[in-house]
């Protein structure tokens, strides 16, 4: 094998572990702050499922009215 070849894959093997390693202590690094923004959007979550009513019938249903009569030309009836 030539001696070319051996120094390429030797600085290709690490620079691949050196991106290894990097890549971790930036998770290691990033990690409390992705903790703390996941716990904020699990909150935000669980507060919007609570304040859910459920569709509102009324304005469903003006805003049926309201497309029927533009598409349409007049109010359906029912």
């Amino acid at each position: 094998m030539p001696t070319w070849l051996i120094i390429v894959i030797v600085v290709l093997i690490l620079l691949a572990a050196g991106g290894i390693l990097a890549r971790s202590q930036q998770l290691k690094r990033s990690r409390p702050a992705f903790e703390r923004n996941l716990a904020q959007v699990e909150r935000d979550l669980v507060a919007a499922a609570a304040a859910d009513r459920g569709w509102d019938r009324e304005r469903l249903e003006a805003a049926a009215r309201r497309i029927g009569a533009e598409q349409l030309g007049s109010e359906p009836r029912s």
